[in-house]
């Protein structure tokens, strides 16, 4: 307490006892009962009042028990059911909610993984991907302040992800694996991996890569074949041993028609071998007659037009060429689209060519841009700009020319652009607006017109190579933004009149992956009807057996998840209820299941991650749970709290005071001095 405040309760105390002696104990006629009574009531109602006007604090500390967690992990991937692990798990989950001693010195928390991570509500067995390490991080960055050991109860079959037995030093927590399913080692021959591309031209060849895998104590040698249709395409005889027991595949296949084509890996069992379904795997390829041939024209080096390359080139269906404004008529006639990249007064050639041609083009400019080039250039759009501005995108919902998803835009690196207004002298739709402080502003960052029978896209920003950096380091791959890119090219590069029902669907879905497909619906004015109800009808070519899904409404545009189809060939129609408007296609699931791949649990996987060099199993979990009531890391930590409390916020004080008002006036009232 502070020595100013010490001086004004006694200064209250002794104010009080004058105040009470004066009115009761200097010539009061009252009894001496009374006197004493009254004079009591009256220094207690003054000391609390001058109590509560001078407002000390008092400080108070209390203790509190802090117990560190337990996390305990455990796997709901189909790999557990396979293996017959499930009914392990309910035995090992009941074990640890009872162990009296276990919850007393941890606080236990429950979570399931596989596709993503959950708390724990129930186990059913049904994600279909293992993914171990995005796990073991995410549970890492919720604790990452925290002493909180994790139990990971798994079979240790990864399927998608990081090697979780390269992160152990990359968490902050040690992990102790409880392994699952079948722990002996059988014999078995497996294809893993096979890459190819997603597109092939006609009458070219295309590249396979394939993994062949082996388990077991012999040398053995068998035959890998290739099937397509009822032709054997490929065929090899391998040799694998214990110390050689995977071969990487290298070979190339003839394209030599049209559409999807489907692919059977098969490479023939062993005489004892127990799993047989990951000795056949199926892949397949699009082959097309012809690629979309896109010409970016730059006069700049700028690290954008790398990220423009490798993003349109990701798709096999796309040729990027690159040129000057110079050389650019060289290239015009087979373009199907053409960038021009921050425009300035050396384009004045190409730009009208392009007018006179009717082409289509994308125009991305940004702080080297030439705007009084292109203001005099067209009269579509134009800006009076000056100095130099840091902007950011934020995705416009009403845009309705072709789908997009928020791909995190606005939280994405910032684009440098030329200060000033950006306007349009068309009709135009904006597909992302302009960002400044957070504010968004009149200038949109992104959009669409189409007028004179072109069709125009106007980026106005560099430093797209960011935002794809930026896609990668949150998704650990570039798809998100290489796909919003691509959306853009195929709107510009295609010449098709517009339909008022666009469907879009891959020509083929792995069954492991989701099976979505997205539709629009727009009325007679060519604006996104959100109010419109979408219906597919799918068809399995082989059975002829008919499936009806509705479409369901997201951002702008409709989607349906067909992940519960079983593999086949299909034919599909969408329709709008009432109005006469369809479209039809098809598509093929092709038929691999990953999480059926395993025969046994991956024990030295596990083992390599533990934190203690030992796996336990669902046996011997007990024996876990006295190692981690013996390890001296975990014990509870005792904390103490220090919080300053003001008297004014004692409520029972000022309730004292009220009483001992109320107590003198009864007595005065009693007594008859009123």
């Amino acid at each position: 307490m502070q020595h100013d405040t010490l001086f004004f309760l006694i200064l209250a105390l002794v104010v009080s006892f004058t105040i009470a002696y004066y009115l009761y104990g200097y010539r009061s006629t009252l009894s001496t009962r009374l006197r004493w009574i009254f004079g009591s009531l009256r220094f207690l109602s003054i000391f609390l009042l001058l109590l509560l006007l001078i407002n000390p604090s008092l400080k108070t500390i209390s203790l509190e028990t802090v117990k560190p967690k337990l996390l305990v992990l455990l796997d709901n991937s189909k790999s557990i059911s396979y293996l017959e692990g499930d009914s392990q798990v309910g035995d090992l989950v009941e074990g640890f909610k009872n162990n009296t001693e276990l919850n007393q010195r941890f606080e236990l928390e429950y979570y399931r993984f596989g596709n993503d991570l959950h708390p724990l509500d129930s186990l059913q067995f049904v994600d279909s991907h293992t993914k171990i390490s995005e796990a073991l991080f995410s549970v890492r960055d919720i604790y990452k302040n925290q002493t909180a050991p994790i139990v990971l109860v798994t079979d240790g079959n990864q399927t998608w992800g990081t090697d979780y037995r390269f992160i152990k030093d990359r968490l902050n927590q040690p992990v102790y694996p409880v392994v699952l399913g079948d722990t002996v080692q059988h014999s078995d021959l497996y294809i893993g991996s096979i890459h190819v591309n997603r597109y092939a031209y006609l009458k070219n060849e295309f590249p396979v890569e394939m993994f062949v895998g082996y388990t077991g104590d012999e040398t053995i040698s068998q035959e890998v074949t290739i099937r397509h249709g009822a032709s054997i395409v490929y065929r090899n005889t391998l040799t694998l041993s214990p110390q050689n027991n995977v071969q990487l595949l290298h070979f190339t296949l003839l394209a030599n028609q049209t559409g999807i084509q489907t692919y059977e890996a098969h490479i023939t069992p062993l005489p004892d071998e127990k799993l047989i379904s990951n000795n056949t795997r199926h892949f397949a390829i699009e082959v097309i007659d012809q690629a979309t041939q896109v010409l970016i024209v730059s006069d700049l080096v700028h690290p954008d037009l790398g990220a423009l390359h490798k993003s349109i080139g990701s798709n096999e269906q796309r040729k990027v060429v690159f040129t000057t404004p110079q050389e650019a008529d060289k290239h015009l006639e087979e373009s199907h689209l053409v960038i021009l990249y921050q425009p300035n007064s050396t384009f004045d050639r190409v730009w009208n060519q392009l007018v006179q041609s009717k082409s289509n083009m994308l125009v991305i400019t940004g702080v080297h841009t030439d705007w009084n080039f292109l203001n005099r250039s067209q009269s579509w759009f134009r800006k009076n700009a000056f100095n130099r501005e840091q902007v950011q995108g934020v995705l416009h919902t009403g845009y309705s020319i072709f789908q997009v998803d928020d791909i995190g835009f606005s939280s994405f690196p910032p684009l440098e652009t030329s200060l000033g207004t950006l306007s349009y002298s068309v009709p135009h739709q904006i597909l992302l607006e302009q960002k400044i402080h957070q504010i968004i502003t009149e200038s949109p960052l992104a959009a669409t017109l189409e007028t004179e029978g072109m069709r125009i896209g106007v980026l106005d920003g560099e430093g797209w190579w960011r935002w794809r950096a930026a896609v990668y380091v949150k998704h650990k791959n570039f798809q998100p933004f290489d796909d919003f890119l691509s959306a853009i090219v195929q709107y510009l590069a295609s010449d098709q009149q517009r339909n008022r029902l666009d469907v879009q669907a891959e020509p083929f879905y792995y069954h492991h992956d989701d099976v979505k497909i997205k539709a629009q619906f727009f009325d007679q004015n060519y604006i996104f009807n959100s109010q419109a109800s979408l219906t597919i009808v799918v068809k399995n070519q082989e059975t002829q057996e008919s499936y009806s899904f509705p479409f369901l409404l997201r951002n702008n545009y409709f989607e349906v998840n067909l992940s519960s189809l079983p593999t086949g060939n299909y034919d599909f129609t969408v329709t709008v209820k009432d109005e006469n408007y369809s479209r039809s296609g098809e598509f093929s699931i092709l038929g691999y299941e990953v999480e059926r791949q395993f025969l046994n649990a991956d024990t030295q996987r596990l083992l390599e991650i533990s934190h203690t060099q030992q796996i336990y199993n669902t046996e011997n979990y007990k024996s876990l749970i006295n190692t981690l009531l013996e390890d001296e890391n975990f014990k509870p930590i005792q904390k103490s709290q220090t919080k300053s409390v003001f008297l004014v916020d004692w409520k029972w004080l000022l309730f004292l005071l009220v009483s001992v008002l109320s107590i003198e006036w009864f007595i005065r009232k009693y007594n008859g001095l009123i």
